[in-house]
């Protein structure tokens, strides 16, 4: 970004130039060459927003940069996973007419919505997730539960999770957003499932 200099240091009431920048982040080794930035800044006539400032220290003896948000995910992987759970839970409730609705609103309509108004909502960044087996498991198991919520099947209706995948033209989150997945597992078990269902 080119920044025009500043020609002078006459201080006016109201500047003839405001320039911003948000969501930057400043990496150093030390404390003090962090706290050093904001005077540093000063000297190209760059003002910090203090109230808005976030300090984050990754130590190995403290887990609390996990819950640390930046860009609307939280740093900690299974942290990060619980929060998309969570905010995917709202986005999907406030749906509840739509998914009860069973003449109104087709089922092919209602995957739809529930993709890009809901599972959106649940992988937001979620290339930056470090998964388990068990996280990619329990991931899984929860998409199934809103795909189940979605077309309206509850106990004592019971459909096999291949049948769902197939009913709803979907497939385990780890294949279609997390591939390197496939290698790690049985790729036998893949296969047998990739049998059982296409798009």
């Amino acid at each position: 970004m080119d920044i025009r200099p500043v020609q002078n240091d006459k201080q006016e009431p109201v500047p003839a130039e405001i320039m911003y920048a948000d969501d930057i982040d400043f990496i150093g080794k030390k404390d003090a060459d962090v706290n050093s930035i904001e005077k540093t800044l000063k000297t190209h006539c760059l003002k910090v927003n203090v109230d808005k400032t976030e300090h984050t220290s990754v130590r190995k003896d403290s887990e609390d940069w996990k819950t640390t948000k930046k860009v609307g995910s939280l740093l900690g992987s299974k942290e990060d996973i619980e929060h998309r759970k969570h905010l995917s839970k709202i986005a999907f409730n406030k749906l509840t007419n739509i998914w009860k609705s069973k003449n109104k609103t087709k089922q092919k309509t209602k995957i739809k919505l529930y993709n890009s108004l809901v599972k959106s909502v649940l992988l937001y960044n979620c290339g930056t997730w470090a998964l388990t087996k068990t996280d990619e498991d329990r991931l899984d198991s929860f998409h199934r539960k809103q795909l189940r919520n979605t077309l309206g099947i509850r106990y004592p209706t019971i459909i096999s999770n291949a049948s769902l995948y197939k009913k709803c033209r979907e497939a385990p989150l780890a294949w279609l957003y997390f591939p390197s997945a496939w290698f790690i597992g049985s790729v036998k078990s893949r296969d047998s499932l990739d049998n059982s269902f296409s798009f």
